[in-house]
């Protein structure tokens, strides 16, 4: 399966199941996770290892009948990708901590980025709402919001740095409040005429991309059909979890590109950077 989900080579970000995209070279990344349990006799006789095999038989086929038959599902899935610096492409988040995060704060498991950005993480829950971060020297710690389900899943990406984040408010001519996050929210594939909102309402925006390298139109009042990312600064934490919604019409694209839909999602402690992607049914 292929989703091309940026249709500009600056666009913030892309995710593919499970293969990588766009010919971009690094370190193969595991594109499956699975834990068997086996067991062993040590004992040399052939009576009880014969009582042994068919006791290790019966338990694996109970428990291939009550785990992979009833559930169907995995335990864990891999999410790996690569994690870029924005602005300065090619600028890779070299040696950068990533880590999936549950809605309740609980941290792991966790994993480093190559030189090249490339990165592997294994063991992340399925079925979990929760958010991966990312944290490196040149970026501000990034939390993308997603849903897992029972897939691997890829997510490409590029990270603002501190000066990109502080632009946000001096184009708008908006005073930072310390303690305060942005909340972003993309359309991908970018679409034309969504406006967004944030649930519950806080801080100053939506303020919409110019550019792919994250100037802002002041003058939007929709998205565009070149990047369709809308940017909301100054929200207060404390206030959520947020739903950030793109909509055209009264019509919300509530859809993910990572799994399946959700509509709000909590603050990882330390996050400067909450971020949500779009699509539309």
């Amino acid at each position: 399966m292929y989703l091309d989900l940026r249709s500009a080579p600056l666009l913030r970000s892309l995710l593919t199941a499970p293969l990588l995209v766009g010919g971009c070279s690094g370190d193969n990344g595991t594109t499956g996770a699975s834990a068997t349990t086996t067991a062993s006799d040590t004992s040399t006789t052939s009576d009880t290892s014969t009582t042994s095999e068919s006791t290790s038989s019966s338990t694996s086929e109970s428990s291939s009948s009550s785990t992979g038959e009833t559930t169907g599902a995995p335990a864990t899935v891999t999410v790996s990708g690569i994690a870029r610096v924005m602005p300065g492409a090619p600028n890779y988040v070299s040696m950068g901590d990533i880590c999936f995060v549950r809605a309740d704060q609980t941290v792991g498991p966790c994993t480093t980025s190559n030189s090249i950005g490339r990165f592997t993480l294994e063991g992340v829950p399925a079925n979990t709402q929760g958010a991966v971060t990312f944290k490196g020297s040149k970026i501000v710690t990034f939390a993308w919001a997603v849903l897992t389900e029972t897939q691997d899943f890829e997510l490409d990406l590029s990270i603002d740095t501190p000066e990109l984040v502080q632009s946000y408010y001096d184009i708008a001519g908006i005073e930072r409040i310390d303690g305060r996050i942005v909340v972003l929210a993309e359309l991908v594939p970018a679409v034309a005429g969504h406006s967004a909102t944030l649930e519950p309402a806080s801080g100053d925006g939506p303020f919409y991309y110019k550019t792919a390298a994250g100037e802002l139109d002041l003058d939007a009042t929709e998205t565009s059909d070149t990047i369709a990312m809308a940017v909301f600064v100054n929200v207060d934490p404390a206030l959520a979890p947020f739903n950030a919604m793109l909509a055209q019409g009264g019509v919300a694209c509530d859809d993910t590109v990572t799994a399946g839909s959700f509509s709000e999602s909590f603050v990882p402690d330390g996050a400067d950077i909450l971020y949500f992607q779009r699509a539309c049914p």
